[in-house]
């Protein structure tokens, strides 16, 4: 490499900042082809004003990553306004990346994912219990196997309250001379007496 290639590179760095795509070897490019220093000067301050107009969306895609997924201690703005100006055209491949790296530098975080995903493929899907509080479960101390019981439980709380949501529906549309009794009670009511029959409350709520 020319030392007046790198001269002039760590001229134009001092004077107008770094431009991550631009390096010695592209100075040197320029300079063997016969392009003057002014003429390579006014070409490395368009590529700085290129990726300086990226700033503001790096910003905006910074609050949004840390606020949505959580903060990074590595990532800054400047390396989110690189990933814009080097490889990444949208939002999404750059909340992409920003997770990666965030679940990279979080271990448990993976882990938490691998078996939430797991319990949902084997035990069926519940809403809820995201990833969070698998997490959570894991930074307590739970292990797996606690966390699967823990899982099973909320699917089984899920299931009495869709089963007393739909209770309360029925019964607003059968019995009309009384109003239904709240989800709370119909979910109290099936919780203690998980084998009542529905159409046995429908029936019993019905007489006067």
């Amino acid at each position: 490499m020319s030392d007046r290639a790198e001269k002039l590179t760590t001229k134009l760095r001092k004077e107008f900042g770094t431009a991550p795509i631009w390096d010695t070897t592209s100075t040197k490019i320029y300079l063997d082809q016969g392009d003057s220093e002014w003429n390579i000067t006014r070409m490395y301050c368009l590529e700085i004003h290129d990726y300086n107009r990226y700033q503001p969306l790096a910003r905006m895609l910074h609050r949004a990553c840390k606020k949505d997924i959580g903060k990074h201690p590595d990532i800054t703005e400047d390396m989110i306004k690189r990933w814009l100006a080097l490889d990444y055209k949208s939002d999404v491949q750059v909340r992409a990346k920003y997770q990666r790296l965030f679940d990279k530098a979080r271990p448990e975080i993976r882990r938490s994912k691998k078996l939430l995903v797991e319990m949902r493929r084997d035990l069926g899907d519940c809403h809820m219990v995201g990833e969070l509080h698998v997490l959570r479960w894991l930074e307590n101390g739970l292990t797996e196997e606690d966390i699967k019981g823990k899982y099973k439980g909320a699917i089984e709380r899920a299931s009495l309250i869709t089963r007393a949501e739909a209770l309360r529906y029925r019964l607003e549309d059968e019995v009309h001379h009384k109003p239904a009794p709240s989800v709370p009670e119909l979910l109290k009511r099936v919780r203690e007496n998980p084998d009542v029959d529905d159409d046995a409350i429908v029936k019993e709520h019905g007489q006067d």
